[in-house]
């Protein structure tokens, strides 16, 4: 059956969003916080927007866009869906000899028809839904295929107690680049993979506020081990407080703010990875990202 389009959009008559911070929103990138949430912090991940776009994106190239005309003007949040047409006559939701639901159906057609007219008289006329198939955006950064010349894939180990941060990751990071990607839900977990098990890996991207162990103390342990490899803390704590600093020290090569620019330098060190570039191992950790 062929595609159609279907536009929804939900109004808001709240603070709006100037220019500068929209273009952020509809950057795409994960953990992209403003204003407030940008200030607050843990009060979220910054993901919500990523997440619903990726489900989005899985139908048929589906998007989500948001809209401001600037502060105090509200905000307008635009979803393009693309979804195949039903064949009516096969899916039909009211038995024939259903007379109360034959009733109700009645009862909601007229009211959609009624409601449609009276959105013709207040707005300007649109095409119809079912004959328009609306594009999603073009996404303006370039598409990463990774070199599969030179044998086995990558093998990163992701130690994150958040598994929808992990998720998520994987779908903008560690998949379209082509990475092998072991999950661990905790540094315990993390040590126990290396050095109870032996496993091997290029690369350790590690979160610090973790459950039973953080990433401070797994990376202690590693390193006591005599685990060499390249460590990546990535975190939300804020740069110059205590458990920043501990981290810090705790033997990682550099550590990387959780947010959009955080996960930006990520991405330039697994590309780095999979291309067969090298980083410097011991360099020291990266506070110019906020």
């Amino acid at each position: 059956a062929p595609l159609v389009g279907l536009r929804i959009v939900v109004e808001d008559s709240g603070c709006g969003i100037e220019a500068r911070e929209l273009k952020v929103l509809n950057g795409g990138e994960p953990f992209a916080q403003v204003g407030k949430g940008q200030l607050e912090g843990s009060g979220g991940t910054g993901l919500g927007l990523t997440i619903a776009r990726q489900f989005l994106a899985l139908h048929n190239g589906s998007s989500l866009a948001i809209e401001s005309e600037g502060i105090g003007r509200g905000a307008r949040f635009v979803m393009h869906v693309r979804a195949r047409e039903l064949d009516q006559t096969r899916y039909s939701t009211v038995r024939e000899d259903d007379e109360e639901g034959q009733m109700m159906a009645a009862a909601v057609e007229a009211e959609a028809t009624a409601a449609a007219a009276e959105e013709d008289t207040t707005r300007a006329p649109v095409q119809s839904a079912a004959t328009t198939s609306p594009q999603p955006p073009a996404d303006p950064r370039p598409e990463w295929i990774p070199d599969t010349s030179r044998g086995p894939a990558v093998r990163i180990l992701h130690a994150e107690d958040d598994l929808v941060v992990h998720l998520t990751l994987s779908l903008v990071l560690f998949k379209p680049i082509g990475v092998d990607c072991v999950h661990a839900q905790d540094g315990s977990a993390a040590v126990d993979l290396i050095l109870g098990r032996g496993e091997h890996f290029d690369l350790i991207i590690m979160d610090n506020q973790m459950p039973n162990m953080s990433g401070t103390e797994a990376t202690r342990q590693l390193r006591a081990g005599g685990f060499t490899g390249r460590i990546i803390g990535v975190t939300g704590d804020p740069v110059g407080c205590d458990d920043r600093m501990a981290f810090d020290n705790s033997g990682v090569d550099e550590v990387l703010d959780k947010d959009s620019q955080g996960t930006a330098v990520l991405r330039e060190r697994l590309h780095a990875l999979v291309g067969g570039g090298r980083a410097v191992p011991g360099s020291p950790p990266d506070h110019s990202l906020h």
